[in-house]
């Protein structure tokens, strides 16, 4: 979704989600440029700040999520875009979700985390 604001944003945020324990609130951040508008009138600047494409998901809070992300930043945009576009690709973001998930699992397992 196209967004505006006053402060450049970061790439990625990770806060938690407060309605629901044990999750947070993913969001990825693209296409930031600047913005000014000008009131033809007076052609004075009435606002300016910062627009971007901005894709939210909501995640269990595992450890290494960041890492994770940024690690793969490119297709979680991707997904971000297509969730936008079709809500039905939650489907991906649930199987990634589980994927994520057990490699996890599988490195406590393991004794590497």
């Amino acid at each position: 979704m196209r967004v505006r604001g006053n402060l450049e944003p970061d790439a990625l945020s990770i806060a938690p989600y407060e309605p629901i324990k044990g999750k947070v609130e993913v969001r990825l951040r693209e296409n930031v440029t600047t913005f000014e508008e000008i009131d033809p009138e007076t052609e004075e600047i009435t606002s300016e700040g910062y627009e971007y494409d901005e894709y939210t998901f909501i995640l269990d809070d595992i450890k290494g999520l960041r890492g994770i992300i940024e690690s793969d930043i490119d297709n979680w945009l991707i997904t971000g875009r297509t969730l936008e576009v079709d809500t039905r690709a939650t489907l991906y973001v649930t199987a990634r979700a589980d994927a994520v998930d057990e490699y996890t699992q599988q490195l406590i397992e393991e004794g590497l985390l």
